[in-house]
């Protein structure tokens, strides 16, 4: 965690970004599991005109002061006697042991400020500010392990700490000892878990990351509620192209056969939802469509003189020769429809690789399209366009016995 913590102490970086975030936020989270409460949370000068002492009013009219303006030292005695004035109101105030645990640790007395803090903890595992501030004293100490819990913790207990506290913890990926920490949330399927992981899988920045947190894991549980985080993740390592880490996911974590990206084939695996952009998507549109057919097949449907994308996959061909083979057949009653079929290098200087796009029309006989895979082109998008050739209605065309030969 060095470089995690080198950043914190440091120019301002994401975590400190967070922090600042995070504070503004305090004085609207102080507080709101109390409906109780509530006109003592949400008008506390009224209040304190009314009831000067009270210690909720005290403290939110604090925690939103400082939120718009970080303490200094000239303020210690001020935040301290305050903090003091809400615990003679309601001893043992878990807000106000946290404000009087800051105006210590700004005095230099660190080890009176950690006293408060944990007992600040130990009353309440609901206050957000606590909770924060256990974070940033396991940064302080190195302590992954600590970090983690803390945020457990907190994305457990406290309504709203989602929102406040997982973009800082997507930031805080990079660190390795920070990923390896939170390896045993995800194994034990910690309910915030997988919003945290469809979170952080959607930031070009922090997917990659998340990916190879995930692989430690050995893959994500067999749940309902992780069903679609392989594919956003895969999703996010496409955009960013870390192609290798998707094969190495898509072989690792969701346990496809490492094939499958080679073949062409319209099999299990490839129409995996799990496979996310690397298995065949299928659209379904008011001017066309695709669906998988009975076994090596897609079908594929045009409204008459439409011209629609209807399905595409990535392929993690490796450089060399190649030929795509396939059959086009137009159903026995249906209306006709042809199909383009093209072949693209993602992320290179090349672009078609299956010069035209190759055109399939309603011969039932095999069509066979070679092409050469440049050094320079680590993956390649295949896309079926469709084109209704009915006069009117709807045309259909199905698309057979997909397979890629090596030459």
């Amino acid at each position: 965690m060095t470089r995690l913590i080198a950043e914190c102490s440091g120019r301002p970086g994401p975590w400190k970004i967070a922090a600042m975030v995070l504070s503004l936020a305090l004085g609207m989270a102080a507080g709101a599991d109390s409906l109780a409460n509530f006109s003592r949370f949400s008008e506390p000068e009224r209040t304190l005109r009314l009831r000067p002492d009270d210690a909720m009013a005290l403290t939110t009219a604090e925690d939103r002061r400082r939120a718009l303006v970080d303490p200094t030292a000239t303020d210690i005695p001020v935040m301290a006697t305050i903090a003091r004035t809400a615990l003679r109101s309601e001893p043992l105030t878990p807000v106000a042991l946290r404000q009087l645990a800051v105006a210590e640790v700004m005095a230099g007395r660190q080890a009176s400020s950690d006293r408060l803090l944990d007992l600040a903890h130990r009353l309440s595992r609901r206050e957000l500010g606590t909770s924060w501030l256990l974070i940033n004293r396991s940064l302080d100490q190195g302590d992954a392990a600590g970090l983690a819990r803390s945020f457990d913790e907190a994305l457990t207990t406290s309504a709203g700490a989602a929102e406040l506290l997982s973009p800082a913890l997507v930031d805080g990926l990079f660190d390795e000892g920070v990923r390896g920490a939170l390896v045993p949330y995800i194994r034990s399927d910690r309910p915030w878990m997988p919003a945290f992981l469809r979170s952080a899988a959607a930031g070009p920045d922090a997917v990659s990351n998340t990916a190879l947190m995930i692989l430690a894991a050995g893959g994500l549980p067999d749940t309902p509620r992780y069903a679609d985080t392989d594919a956003y993740v895969l999703t996010g390592l496409a955009a960013r192209r870390d192609f290798p880490l998707a094969a190495r996911y898509l072989r690792k974590a969701v346990r496809l056969p490492a094939g499958f990206t080679t073949n062409g084939a319209v099999g299990p695996a490839s129409l995996d939802s799990r496979a996310g952009p690397f298995g065949w998507r299928f659209k379904d549109g008011a001017e066309g469509s695709a669906l998988a057919g009975d076994g090596n097949a897609i079908i594929v449907r045009a409204e008459a003189d439409r011209r629609v994308p209807v399905s595409d996959r990535i392929l993690l061909l490796a450089p060399g020769r190649y030929a795509l083979n396939l059959r086009g057949e137009v159903p026995d009653g249906r209306a006709p429809a042809t199909a383009e079929v093209a072949l693209r290098c993602i992320g290179s200087s090349t672009t078609d690789l299956i010069v035209g796009p190759a055109v399939i029309g309603t011969t039932s006989g095999p069509v066979n399209l070679p092409f050469a895979v440049p050094a320079d082109c680590p993956a390649q998008r295949v896309e079926i366009v469709a084109t209704g050739k009915a006069i009117d209605g709807e045309g259909e065309l199905t698309l057979s016995d997909w397979r890629i030969d090596r030459l």
